[in-house]
């Protein structure tokens, strides 16, 4: 029992003018409610339990197929008037998956998007082999340094 001040004298003590109260000593015991879960305490870490989640089969994930999509983009622009909402809602797809595939066609149709495509390809190999070259020269001017650290006595 926790320890408290002595009683004012004349006083009643606070457990005895609450008698038959559930904090009194002769009441029984009552177990306290269960607190929900993670209240006062760390929430554990969220990724830690999405692997173990099963996912969603009905839309995360869905692959569709490139003749599908041609007839989506080929839908939407024969509605006159149709929103990219609209024709989505009848397609059983999101709007902006649809938004991104008309986006995709019409960048596919402008002519030298594939000289473009194939030149922004090549553009990002160079890059990365520079970059695998800068590291191999940093990693021999390294070593060199360290070789001739070493040898001098």
């Amino acid at each position: 029992m926790t320890q408290s001040c002595p009683p004012k004298a004349g006083s009643v003590p606070s457990w005895r003018s609450r008698a038959g109260s559930p904090t009194s000593p002769t009441a029984p015991y009552v177990r306290p409610a269960r607190r929900p879960p993670y209240q006062n305490r760390r929430r554990p870490c969220r990724a830690r339990h999405r692997a173990a989640r099963p996912r969603r089969s009905t839309q995360w994930g869905r692959k569709y197929s490139p003749e599908f999509r041609a007839d989506a983009v080929a839908l939407y622009h024969s509605s006159p008037g149709g929103t990219y909402a609209s024709v989505a809602k009848d397609l059983g797809v999101n709007h902006e998956t649809l938004r991104t595939w008309v986006r995709d066609a019409e960048q596919g149709a402008r002519p030298g998007a594939v000289e473009a495509t194939a030149m922004e390809k090549e553009y990002r190999q160079l890059r990365a082999r520079v970059k695998e070259l800068e590291l191999e020269w940093e990693i021999l001017r390294r070593a060199a340094k360290y070789f001739a650290a070493e040898t001098s006595w």
